[in-house]
């Protein structure tokens, strides 16, 4: 399931280990937090289908794939659990192709943009 690979990213990839000397993924979440910026763990499979993360960001709520949300429990690093808080805030940044169509119609009434 395509989640299953959202959830995977935040957690700095399969081949995370202890003994891994470069910068550990929990601290580019701190900073990234700190910045004020939303992390959306996107996963687009082969075929184009979009993981629930890219759908609610670019098709907002009312998809199928916006039942499946990321457990916060299935993680230990408190920066990413913030991360994932963030994802489902109501002042998140989603819907966007929705938003913009709305925005775009209502400025330019003759030209469409998808």
């Amino acid at each position: 399931h395509l989640s299953a690979h959202e959830i995977d990213k935040l957690r700095g990839g399969p081949n995370r280990t202890p003994s891994n000397k470069s910068t550990h993924g929990s601290e580019v979440i701190t900073e990234c937090l700190a910045l004020n910026y939303q992390l959306s763990p996107f996963i687009v499979d082969p075929f184009g289908l979009l993981g629930p993360t890219a759908t609610d960001f670019l098709l907002g709520l009312d998809t199928p794939a916006s039942q499946f949300k990321i457990d916060i429990d299935r993680f230990n690093e408190s920066p990413t659990k913030q991360a994932i808080k963030a994802l489902y805030d109501n002042n998140r940044i989603s819907d966007i192709f929705r938003k913009a169509d709305t925005n775009w119609s209502h400025n330019k009434q003759n030209h469409i943009w998808f």
